[in-house]
């Protein structure tokens, strides 16, 4: 399965090894995709989207979370307003962080680009989206 994945993902997957992630390929109803674990960082989806790659973190909403939307809409927006790189969302009973990257691979502007990413990531970091979550 392994050799069945996608060279451009295989390229981040490993950069992003450098960076403290550990990456596992997981078999999808198309094609292979990573599932990358992290210390600090959320743990992502990795996978093909149409002609780009797709990263998402999903974290289940509490029933408490549910139950304050004005709240909770109120801190994504201004996580959105924030934000460089990623996109905040709710989705049904989780909350979700997404971006999307071109499918190429360029060390340089890979780790350019994460940079930003991981700016994105320390916006939750301050504990503020933990009440809405289990």
């Amino acid at each position: 399965m392994a050799e069945k994945l996608d060279q451009t993902l295989r390229e981040m997957g490993d950069h992003l090894g450098f960076l403290g992630y550990e990456s596992e390929v997981k078999e999808g109803k198309v094609h292979p995709y990573l599932y990358l674990r992290h210390l600090r960082n959320p743990n992502l989806i990795m996978d093909l989207f149409g002609g780009a790659v797709k990263c998402t973190a999903y974290f289940k909403l509490s029933v408490e979370g549910l139950s304050k939307p004005p709240e909770l809409l109120s801190l994504l927006a201004e996580l959105n307003q924030r934000a460089n790189a990623v996109k905040f969302y709710t989705d049904e009973d989780s909350f979700v962080l997404e971006l999307v990257l071109p499918h190429e691979y360029s060390k340089t502007s890979f780790g350019s680009y994460w940079s930003l990413v991981e700016s994105d990531f320390r916006l939750i970091a301050d504990g503020r989206i933990a009440p809405f979550l289990e």
